[in-house]
């Protein structure tokens, strides 16, 4: 049975230009795993320091798998936790 885990990000460093230049191609990664019902919802920071994302997957290493296709995972420091689920 899926679980839902809360995944926080901030970025490493500050945004450089390589860091914005794959923003678009994130959002579309991104939408790409909402479309197949892995990322529930998301949320950005107003100042868009860090961000949240709910998620929906087997195990914590499927989540690490599917952040992986993100343009910026590498670039990202990253926090996954399992959510209580009764």
């Amino acid at each position: 049975m899926p679980k839902k885990y809360m995944v926080f990000w901030k970025p490493k460093q500050k945004p450089d230009d390589k860091y914005i230049s794959l923003i678009p191609e994130e959002i579309k990664a991104a939408q790409a795993l909402k479309d197949k019902g892995k990322i529930l919802e998301d949320w950005i920071a107003l100042d868009r320091s860090k961000g949240w994302i709910l998620m929906r997957a087997e195990s914590e290493n499927e989540v690490t798998e599917d952040l992986k296709t993100l343009p910026l995972y590498s670039f990202l420091v990253l926090e996954i936790t399992e959510l209580f689920a009764p």
